[in-house]
């Protein structure tokens, strides 16, 4: 794992709490690990971390698709939000448009 990994997997951890405690009413028994664990599973957590590891995370569609979660749906923006604070996509950078005046005016003799 490299240390921007370790990193998500701790805004994760802390944002699967939160929610499993929003989730839960408000409650949370901190000895109970196992209700933490229905809500999200380390399998998930891990999965979010490995595509934000190699960057295959690029619309929130792209995660309802590729995470096996019942509610990733419903929090797939929020998640995309944390994995791009440890792992920002690159964006491709935009090629200037050429002018007409900067087309090449200059005509090929095929016949030599």
């Amino acid at each position: 794992m490299t240390d921007a990994d370790v990193k998500l997997k701790s805004l994760l951890q802390a944002w699967r709490l939160e929610r499993f405690i929003e989730f839960n009413g408000g409650k949370h028994d901190p000895d109970d690990t196992i209700g933490l664990l229905t809500f999200m599973s380390g399998r998930v957590l891990q999965r979010l971390i490995d595509l934000a590891h190699f960057g295959t995370f690029k619309s929130n569609e792209q995660l309802i698709r590729d995470v096996d979660w019942c509610l990733i749906d419903v929090h797939a923006k929020s998640l995309r939000k944390i994995m791009e604070l440890s792992h920002p996509t690159i964006q491709a950078p935009s090629l200037p448009v050429a002018s007409s005046s900067d087309a090449c005016t200059a005509t090929v003799n095929p016949c030599g």
